[in-house]
């Protein structure tokens, strides 16, 4: 870790499954220090597949779970039973040594267990605490439970995902997990700079929907000012066309072009020059609306 950008910088990571230890590994792998806490039994992604096999897996010689060990690589690892004063005096304890305190869990729960951002900052003013969780700390869907695909399908990502014809679709990996880390991380650093010029903490708000909400950028756009409810688009660009995966008779192709430039060299290289003279794709908007057209 030596020598690295965040070398010095504290965390208590109280997070487990996914959006949390991402965030928390973002910070490791930049040279902070993560003390990750579990519980005494273990966090429960220590058994998803596939398994390193015994000797496999560094110096212990025993079957763990990859996906615990990617998400979890170059962090410190306790353990604390929080039910228990004792391991909650512990855990105060290393507050005041501390920098950033992350934590996904329920709404309401950090304060059950007495260790919430007030709580935090009576013992360390400089602390900054990230909370992560479905839809906020506040609000009338804060006290509800909420995983990738409730984020993906409440943020309206699902709405706009897969061909339309096809049901609602997942995308294919944990984005609303893993854009709600890269935000939290964001928002760290932006209070941990604010600190250095203030020297007070802050606590940090993230909500899984709002940010799948904020990476909708064509979708949010055209129901705002255009009216449009946008459907699925399979592979298709919100704005841009042809820009998408077009079949063939040995495989796909991947074909991006952006504005009328890109559109142009596309016709020349595809022997369709005359294309760029059809008053239907004359600028974007009308290749656009013409993008299943085009794609047979």
């Amino acid at each position: 870790m030596k020598g690295k950008a965040l070398a010095g910088i504290r965390i208590l990571d109280l997070t487990r499954i996914l959006a949390g230890p991402y965030c928390s590994m973002l910070f490791a792998d930049l040279g902070a220090e993560v003390l990750k806490i579990e519980p005494p039994e273990g966090e429960m992604i220590r058994d998803n597949p596939p398994r390193v096999q015994n000797g496999k897996g560094g110096p212990h010689d025993r079957s763990r779970s990859a996906y615990f060990l990617s998400l979890n690589r170059n962090k410190y690892g306790i353990t604390l039973n929080l039910k228990h004063p004792r391991a909650v005096k512990i855990f105060k304890d290393l507050v005041p040594k501390s920098d950033v305190v992350l934590e996904n869990y329920a709404p309401g729960v950090m304060k059950r267990l007495g260790i919430d951002y007030p709580a935090l900052k009576e013992i360390n003013p400089r602390i900054v605490m990230c909370s992560i969780s479905g839809f906020g700390q506040w609000g009338p869907y804060s006290q509800k439970t909420a995983f990738d695909i409730v984020a993906q399908a409440t943020g309206g990502l699902m709405s706009v995902t897969g061909n339309p014809d096809s049901p609602p679709v997942k995308a294919g990996t944990s984005i609303g997990d893993l854009n709600a880390a890269v935000h939290a991380a964001f928002a760290i650093m932006a209070a941990l700079w604010h600190r250095e010029k203030t020297g007070v903490g802050q606590h940090i708000d993230v909500s899984m929907q709002e940010t799948i909400v904020s990476v909708m950028e064509g979708a949010v756009v055209r129901w705002t000012v255009g009216q449009e409810l946008m459907q699925p688009i399979g592979s298709h660009n919100t704005n841009e066309s042809p820009m998408a995966a077009y079949r063939c008779k040995d495989g796909y192709l991947i074909i991006g072009t952006v504005g009328d430039e890109h559109f142009q060299r596309f016709c020349r290289a595809i022997g369709k020059p005359e294309w760029m003279n059809r008053p239907e794709y004359a600028t974007k908007g009308r290749r656009w609306a013409r993008k299943w057209e085009m794609q047979k």
